[in-house]
């Protein structure tokens, strides 16, 4: 079964507005957007649907960019520790300038989609973050 399009959920309400707007800008700080996004989850579960589809696909960006993080560390760390094994003095601060680059770019575009949910959300619209925000709303469908 196919999942829902935005089409299935109706526009915010101007009460649900400012709760769906401190979802999307709370997500721009990975671990604290996941915790406000889970608070306003657990808050309007029984009251909001539109709020209960921000809140949730909040929580699985935020949860996208922490294991963005855990990867950029991970090569960080095996960068040097290639380095360290290999005698290379050179090897360890190119690859940690390569995914410092990308880590940043990838947070750009995060931030990005914040940014527009949160303009979404001020104007009344629902949307949908990539990646997760179909996958959402098939399983608030199935609710």
């Amino acid at each position: 079964m196919a999942p829902p399009d935005n089409s299935s959920i109706p526009p915010l309400q101007p009460g649900e507005r400012g709760a769906a707007l401190v979802g999307h800008l709370s997500t721009l700080v990975p671990l604290w957007g996941a915790v406000v996004n889970a608070f306003l989850f657990y808050l309007y579960r029984e009251r909001s649907r539109n709020v209960c589809h921000q809140a949730l696909q909040g929580i699985h960006f935020s949860l996208i960019l922490l294991c963005a993080v855990a990867v950029k560390y991970l090569l960080d760390l095996s960068a040097k520790l290639i380095g360290v094994l290999t005698e290379s003095a050179a090897f360890a601060p190119s690859v940690r300038s390569i995914t410092d680059y990308a880590f940043w770019a990838f947070y750009a575009l995060f931030g990005l989609c914040c940014l527009v949910g949160a303009w979404q959300a001020l104007r009344g619209r629902v949307l949908s973050y990539p990646i997760v925000g179909k996958r959402i709303a098939g399983d608030l469908g199935r609710r």
